[in-house]
């Protein structure tokens, strides 16, 4: 079964089967979601002209560790994984 899921160089491709959606919350309190980390890039890069989906991956998983007065950010937005429910609970506290 893992024979199917395997790219050219032999490694498993869990990349794109592990997709989760992510959330940008900018600072006026407006939000998007986007269906995967690389989609998000892509519209930052458009946006800001640069964006990596490493430090918005990074953002994505500090944020879902909850730990209290910490609110991570890459370039003014913060990334949040869409089934974390922090983001809509600081949503609404904004």
């Amino acid at each position: 079964n893992l024979d199917l899921h395997r790219n050219k160089n032999g490694r498993a491709d869990t990349a794109r089967r592990c997709r989760k959606q992510v959330v940008a919350v900018t600072d006026d309190g407006r939000w998007r979601v986007f269906p995967y980390i690389e989609a998000a890039a892509e519209w930052l890069r458009d946006r800001r002209g640069t964006g990596g989906r490493e430090n918005i991956g990074r953002c994505c998983r500090a944020n879902a560790l909850h730990k209290p007065n910490t609110d991570h950010h890459y370039m003014g937005i913060r990334f949040y994984f869409e089934n974390d429910d922090i983001w809509i609970r600081k949503i609404r506290h904004e």
